[in-house]
């Protein structure tokens, strides 16, 4: 075996060859960029579901309580400790899945409160990882709960890119991905997305009635009532909503 072939690789090959690295204004020694200046991270909300994800047996035996994650550690065995917190009104039942639970091991009840209870385990090791890959994708983890027999989770992430690498990744652990909101993180202070004033109405109004509720709550001639327009008027409008937060939120860039 050559010298070259036992050679280390260079330090950022760990990413998996980055997707944008744009050195600022000619400084060979400033700190690689993954998004340009001037531009804003997606911030994505996804629902991940997987028997293997962590406590994923706690989150389908007990949907009564709603588990957020504390922190995470590894200690000088490469033990990985794992603390969380516990909404709800189901505790028992929870304790009672939490030690059957194929994920985790050795569960602690740490601290206990009138609304909530802080629980330490130790992670197992066929436990299916997420945030490595996240990781080496540059994709922050803002926050995560558990919802709907997974964990949805809210991520910010630098491009478009690195959104669908993260799919294809879930694709090929056998982790069902489905996002739930896609924005920017400007969105509340961005003029709503090129939306008027009226088209932010008629969605607001469409969303606050149930008109997107499945099943329906108002028909599309309550709602026209409701706005004083026609049913025509109705669909126009929000065909023409529903463009615009398409184009700058999902759609691709010609």
């Amino acid at each position: 075996m050559s010298s070259e072939d036992t050679a280390e690789e260079p330090a950022w090959e760990w990413r998996e060859s980055p997707f944008i690295v744009d050195l600022a204004e000619e400084d060979a020694e400033a700190v690689p960029r993954l998004v340009e200046t001037d531009s804003s991270p997606l911030i994505a909300e996804v629902h991940l579901v997987n028997p293997d994800l962590l406590l994923s047996h706690c989150i389908a035996t007990v949907p009564g309580v709603t588990i957020r994650p504390e922190y995470q550690t590894v200690l000088d065995s490469e033990v990985k400790i794992f603390f969380f917190t516990v909404t709800g009104d189901a505790y028992d039942d929870f304790e009672a899945a939490l030690v059957e639970d194929h994920t985790v091991a050795d569960p602690t009840l740490v601290s206990e409160k009138d609304t909530y209870r802080v629980y330490r385990v130790r992670l197992l090791p066929d436990t299916q990882p997420i945030t490595p890959a996240t990781a080496k994708l540059d994709i922050r983890v803002v926050d995560a709960k558990s919802s709907d027999g997974g964990w949805l989770v809210r991520l910010e992430i630098p491009n478009r890119e690195a959104l669908l690498r993260f799919r294809d990744f879930c694709d090929d652990e056998d982790v069902h991905f489905s996002i739930r909101r896609l924005y920017t993180d400007t969105f509340a202070e961005d003029a709503f997305l090129g939306l008027t004033e009226t088209q932010l109405t008629t969605l607001r109004t469409a969303f606050d009635t149930g008109y997107f509720d499945v099943p329906r709550r108002i028909s599309q001639q309550q709602l026209a009532d409701l706005l004083g327009i026609s049913t025509s008027g109705v669909s126009q409008r929000l065909r023409s909503a529903l463009s615009q937060l398409i184009e700058h939120t999902v759609a691709e860039d010609d």
